[in-house]
């Protein structure tokens, strides 16, 4: 039989070789005629590095079979070493080569060597020994070009090594021939040196995931043999990259499963749970959750969650309890999150055994693991880490599910006293860490009728009982001996929404509070000023990576992100305008400052403008007859209104420019002279009557300061104000004014004849009118041409 396939392989040979000479004497090819193939080959032997590659490619296309040589020179290019354009020349070659096998240049099926054909058939012809003999040839031929992307696949440079793996994806996705190797490729590269390579890999798998599903399983034991392979140690040190375990586990939880896919979350968890035996094994304590034990242990418990509704775990075996004392170990070896998380698998996987019938061993067993989770939790409402925990939702939420879940009413009891507890200490973080846990235990006691005891000052327990919280047990602290006194303090907090929770607490009542815990934070509050309306949140779908988690009870507290509404602005008048009691208790603050700021701007106008503009201001203010308290405070407004006018007027009289005898007359009684303005014009004439009978006094202001005396000149007296308008001189009037006032020297005679002409302008500016009347200037108007308007 050996000899007859080598016979056989001969003549197939010997056949291809006289099909490829023919071809090449022929006058054409399939896709071109005689000059065109010369212009091929003159490309081939002169042209630049791109050229080559495309008249190569256009030769392969044209007939693989009879171009065997033009695929050979296609991979000497590829090869590193035997060409002149390095690194890009390999690339471009290796693009080219699989370009064209994924465009056609291989079937989509595996193909097969030479010896594996049906060489036995007795209907074997020379063209299908030819088939064969060059679908042996191409096996072999993309063997050699796979050895080619593996020594690139380890190239120096992270940028060759991306391309590659790029490449290496594309034959993956598109076609099986070599997909064992090519997967090895792949899986290998998540555990390269730099981080990016690591990242593209692991992305490249699940994007082959996307193409085939099937391939869950191999890649699954792919990735496992590759994390779970014996570690080399040396000088003492794990020499094993870091990076392995890290981006192999974020590879495996973000796989997609679907229902009925039992095998692969099992095979998942184990893998999950055998890499957390390594991690303790090599005695790891992880201090902080930012290094790289820390988020491997998260990322392995992100994908215990994922999978474990999609598995059957049996109960019944030892591993399934060996996996819970793994958890249990961790909880009390990491970080505060690493811990909660840990809490938080372990509870689904206890109510799920609590929900299992089962036989008395397993019961008890059972039994014995919810307990153990329930003193655990019990431990951390002590943890001082939860102050400074960026997942107190995630915690408030885990207890609040713990508790309604619990059918032992004492144990529950001994919760939400060291729970508030907690709260009063204010050792649990900010005031909405307070309000949310608050909202839930107003959750828990409508849920559990058997709590109101404690609020009614009504112990269940006997008399001789005494609570002790240093118990490690909740089950033993007998909290029921005693009423809450506990949530008495939080009466009197600083907070409105704490200290009305706490009064619906002990009244009964429901909370009338938003789970929302970012409307009590500091930021909130701030943002409130900002006087802009917020984004709408975009509704976001249930989650597909974690359907148990969509699926869970929709009480609980939690945090919205992003700017969140809160009805009316609080500059509104539809806010401020509202009546206290129907304000929200976190909002009074506001509506007491704008408020107060609103009324006190519409009180002035409201003055000036007589019995008209007070009806205005009442009916756009909304007071009513009814709003007694609303007017009287007004009133108090008002009146601090003035106060500050008189305030801002000292302070404009303080920085007034002023003649010698205008600031004694400025100095005298200032309430008098604001509450009447007719006081201020008689002492203003007053004054002038005190500069005309001390000349000598006006001489001296006139040789020291001429410039406030040329000002002055500009001013129109109040006596001289005539009772009639001011008739139109013309352009020409200012120009001779201005020819008679010529200054002649600060010394002379012409000071007393300016001191004459500025009497005779003061009397005449007593003459003129205020105010013209509205006929006047209607007259004005009509009488005067179009283009004065």
């Amino acid at each position: 039989m050996k000899v007859k396939a080598e016979s056989l392989f001969e003549r197939a040979s010997a056949l291809h070789a006289q099909a490829v000479s023919s071809f090449n004497q022929s006058s054409s090819t399939a896709t071109s005629n005689k000059s065109e193939y010369a212009f091929l080959q003159k490309i081939l032997q002169s042209g630049t590095l791109s050229d080559r590659l495309s008249a190569l490619t256009l030769l392969v296309q044209s007939s693989p079979l009879h171009n065997t040589k033009a695929l050979d020179a296609l991979k000497g290019l590829a090869e590193r070493g035997k060409g002149k354009g390095g690194r890009g020349e390999s690339l471009k070659a290796l693009r080219c080569i699989i370009d064209w096998w994924i465009g056609g240049g291989a079937p989509d099926r595996k193909l097969k060597y030479f010896r594996d054909q049906p060489l036995t058939s007795p209907k074997i012809d020379d063209a299908q020994l030819l088939e064969w003999y060059f679908e042996d040839w191409l096996k072999k031929y993309f063997f050699s070009v796979l050895q080619i992307l593996e020594n690139v696949a380890a190239d120096s440079l992270p940028y060759v090594r991306t391309q590659t793996l790029t490449l290496i994806c594309n034959l993956l996705r598109s076609k099986p021939e070599q997909e064992h190797n090519l997967l090895k490729l792949l899986v290998n590269k998540l555990g390269d040196a730099e981080k990016q390579v690591c990242s593209r890999a692991s992305y490249h798998i699940l994007q082959v995931l996307q193409t085939h599903p099937s391939m869950k399983s191999v890649i699954i034991r792919e990735v496992t043999s590759l994390i779970l392979s014996p570690l080399t140690v040396a000088k003492g040190k794990n020499t094993a990259n870091e990076h392995v375990r890290y981006y192999a586990a974020i590879t495996l939880n973000q796989i997609f499963l679907q229902p009925g896919e039992y095998s692969v979350a099992v095979q998942l968890i184990d893998v999950y749970f055998r890499l957390f035996e390594d991690l303790l094994g090599e005695g790891i304590v992880v201090e902080n959750e930012e290094d790289t034990y820390g988020k491997l242990i998260s990322a392995i418990l992100t994908g215990v969650n994922r999978a474990l509704p999609f598995a059957k775990l049996d109960t019944t075996e030892a591993s399934f309890y060996k996996h819970i004392d793994t958890l249990f170990r961790i909880t009390h070896t990491s970080t505060f999150n690493i811990s909660l998380q840990s809490l938080v698998l372990i509870q689904h996987l206890s109510s799920s055994l609590a929900s299992q019938p089962g036989s008395s061993l397993s019961s008890s067993r059972s039994q014995s693991i919810v307990d153990r989770y329930y003193r655990a939790l019990y431990s951390s409402l002590h943890d001082g880490r939860l102050a400074s925990s960026s997942k107190q939702t995630m915690y408030l939420n885990l207890l609040f599910k713990s508790l309604k879940t619990d059918s032992d009413i004492g144990r529950v009891a001994s919760f939400v006293r060291r729970f508030i507890q907690m709260l009063v200490s204010g050792g649990a973080g900010g005031t909405e860490f307070v309000v949310g846990g608050l909202y839930l235990l107003g959750e828990v006691f409508s849920t559990l009728p058997g709590l109101r005891p404690l609020l009614q000052g009504t112990p269940s327990s006997p008399e001789l009982e005494v609570y002790d919280p240093r118990k490690r047990d909740p089950q033993f602290a007998k909290a029921s001996a005693s009423p809450l006194y506990e949530l008495l303090p939080l009466l009197h907090h600083y907070h409105p929404t704490v200290s009305l929770h706490a009064r619906q607490l002990l009244s009964s009542q429901p909370i009338t509070s938003s789970p929302d815990l970012t409307l009590n934070t500091l930021s909130h509050f701030l943002d409130r000023f900002v006087y802009k309306n917020p984004k709408k949140q975009k509704p976001k779908g249930t989650s597909a990576m974690q359907p148990a988690a969509s699926a869970t009870d929709s009480t609980g507290v939690k945090r919205v992100k992003g700017e969140v509404s809160g009805g009316a602005l609080p500059n509104d008048a539809k806010f401020w305008k509202k009546r206290v009691e129907d304000v929200p208790v976190d909002e009074v603050f506001f509506h007491r400052y704008f408020s107060r700021k609103n009324r006190g701007q519409t009180a002035p106008a409201g003055r000036d403008a007589g019995s008209e503009g007070e009806e205005s201001t009442k009916s756009d203010s909304g007071v009513s007859d009814d709003d007694g308290a609303d007017s009287g405070q007004q009133s108090d407004e008002e009146g601090f209104s003035d106060a500050e006018e008189a305030a801002v007027w000292k302070a404009m009289k303080a920085t007034m420019p002023h003649e010698k005898g205008e600031g004694a007359l400025l100095e005298e009684d200032d309430d008098e002279l604001l509450s009447d303005p007719d006081a201020v014009s008689t002492a203003i004439l007053d004054g002038e009557e005190a500069l005309e009978a001390n000349p000598d006094e006006d001489e001296l202001g006139d040789g020291i300061s001429l410039a406030e005396e040329s000002d002055d000149d500009d001013l129109v007296a109040v006596d001289d104000i005539p009772d009639d308008l001011i008739e139109y001189d013309g352009l020409d009037a200012g120009t001779e004014q201005d020819d008679e006032e010529e200054w002649g020297g600060i010394s002379g005679g012409d000071k007393r004849k300016r001191k004459d002409e500025r009497q005779t302008k003061r009397k005449k500016r007593r003459t003129l009118p205020t105010f013209a009347t509205y006929e006047e200037y209607a007259r004005m108007i009509e009488e005067g041409p179009e283009d004065d308007i």
